[in-house]
């Protein structure tokens, strides 16, 4: 989403699928004031004879948030390699909350949601559909 305009038709047309009184959890991406500009980092998995190493940077380009990983699988036939980037808007905190409201959520965000296995420390918005 490159824009609030475009954050908003999300948010509604998620929101659609809710019954009066459903739950829309949303992961935000970050904050602009908690984005890391130059950010490097990994993640490496290994199972049954294969393993996947994950190396991304993160970079501010042109007021978005640009996230270049560098993915690599090897097993018993060889080791493969591919690039994939991503770019995100920085919306702000607010600018969540009033696409939620805008759909018709009462809105809620949760900075440390109690989730352990899964956690980014990018929080939690959680809507209920009021309308």
């Amino acid at each position: 989403m490159t824009s609030t305009t475009e954050l908003d038709t999300a948010v509604a047309a998620l929101t659609a699928h809710l019954p009066i009184g459903g739950v829309l959890v949303a992961e935000p991406w970050w904050f602009p004031e908690q984005f890391l500009d130059g950010h490097i980092g990994h993640d490496v998995a290994e199972r049954d004879g294969q393993t996947v190493v994950r190396l991304v940077r993160t970079t501010l380009d042109q007021g978005t948030a640009r996230l270049e990983a560098h993915y690599s699988t090897a097993d018993a036939t060889g080791i493969r390699s591919f690039v994939h980037v991503q770019r995100f808007t920085l919306f702000t905190e607010a600018e969540y909350r009033a696409a939620f409201e805008r759909a018709g959520c009462e809105v809620e965000y949760l900075a440390d949601p109690g989730v352990t296995m899964t956690s980014t420390g990018r929080g939690l918005l959680v809507g209920v559909r009021q309308r």
